[in-house]
C-alpha cells in the first residue's frame, strides 16, 4: 500500500506536525506523493517554520565552481566540509542578490538586471518576476518575511526611490524614500532587513525596511558611534549587529547587538574584540 492510503483518514494538521520533523531529502521526495502533500510541502508557511525546526548552523550553500549556474550544499562535521549535494539554481542562475530565511534573490547578471527569481534551495520552488520600474541609480536589494501575511516581501531601492515585491499576490508599491548613494549589503534579522546606507554628505544611516507598512525607515545608531566609523552590519543569532575597527586600534573590533523583540528602539549592547596579528 502506499504513503497515501496509510494517511488518507489522518487530518492535514496531523500529516503538516509529522512533515515538519523530516529533512529536506525526505520532504523533496515526497512531494510526489498526493497534490495534497505536495501542496503542504510548497507552501511557504510551512517552509519558514520547517526551517525554524531544523535550521543548522552547520549548512553551508555556494556557488559551484566545477558546474555553471550551480551550488553546492556542504555540511560542516569533525572541523572538516563534506559536499551533501550539488543544487541547479532555475535557469541556472546563480549570482545571489541577498537571502532570507533559506530564501534566495537571483538573478542572471549584476550589471542592470531586470530578470528576476525567489528560490529556495530546500523544496526546490522558484517564483520568477520581472521588475517594472526604471531606476537609474545603483540598486540595493532585500527581502523580508512578512508574518502577518506569512509571506515574502523584495525590497528593490536605488537613490531616493524604492519599490517593493510582494510575492503571494504578484504585486508591486512604488514609494519616495531618503535620498542615499552606492550600493550596500544587507542583512535579513530580527523580523526586519536592514542596511548601512551613505547620503550625499557620506553620512553613514542605518535604515531598515518595516513590512508592516512597506516602508524604510532610519534606525538610530548606538551613541558611542560617530559618523567617521564605517560600520557594517551583520546577523547574529537572528539579532541585528553592527560592527567597526576600533579608531587607531585595526586589531580590536567593537559590535553592537540590537535586543530582539525592541520594536526598533534604541537598545544596543556593546561588545569588542581583539586579536593577535602573526607577522
Amino acid at each position: 500500500m502506499s504513503i497515501e492510503h496509510h494517511t488518507s483518514n489522518l487530518p492535514n494538521e496531523i500529516i503538516e506536525i509529522i512533515l515538519l520533523h523530516l529533512p529536506i531529502k525526505s520532504l523533496l521526495r515526497f512531494k510526489s506523493v498526493s497534490k495534497s502533500w505536495n501542496s503542504i510541502i510548497s507552501d511557504p508557511v510551512f517552509t519558514h517554520t520547517h526551517l525554524q525546526f531544523s535550521n543548522s548552523p552547520h549548512l553551508f550553500l555556494i556557488k559551484n565552481r566545477s558546474f555553471q549556474g550551480a551550488f553546492s550544499l556542504l555540511k560542516l562535521e569533525a572541523k572538516k566540509f563534506h559536499r551533501e549535494a550539488v543544487l541547479s539554481g532555475p535557469y541556472g542562475w546563480n549570482t545571489v542578490l541577498c537571502h532570507c530565511n533559506g530564501v534566495l534573490l537571483l538573478t542572471d547578471s549584476y550589471f542592470k538586471p531586470t530578470c528576476y527569481a525567489l528560490w529556495n534551495p530546500s523544496t526546490r520552488t522558484e517564483t520568477y518576476f520581472t521588475f517594472r520600474y526604471t531606476f537609474y541609480e545603483d540598486m540595493n536589494y532585500g527581502i523580508c518575511y512578512d508574518p502577518a501575511i506569512h509571506d515574502f516581501k523584495v525590497v528593490f531601492a536605488a537613490g531616493k526611490n524604492y519599490a517593493v515585491f510582494c510575492c503571494k499576490t504578484d504585486t508591486w508599491t512604488r514609494r519616495v524614500g531618503f535620498p542615499f548613494k552606492g550600493t550596500h549589503s544587507g542583512v535579513f534579522a530580527d523580523g526586519a532587513y536592514y542596511w548601512v546606507w551613505r547620503d550625499k554628505e557620506d553620512v553613514r544611516h542605518v535604515v531598515y525596511f518595516d513590512s508592516r507598512i512597506d516602508k524604510l525607515k532610519r534606525l538610530q545608531k548606538p551613541k558611542q558611534l560617530t559618523d567617521e566609523d564605517h560600520v557594517s552590519v551583520a546577523c547574529l543569532k537572528d539579532s541585528l549587529c553592527l560592527y567597526c575597527n576600533a579608531l587607531g586600534d585595526e586589531t580590536k573590533v567593537r559590535f553592537w547587538i540590537k535586543e530582539k523583540g525592541s520594536s526598533f528602539k534604541n537598545c544596543w549592547n556593546e561588545f569588542s574584540a581583539s586579536w593577535m596579528l602573526n607577522l
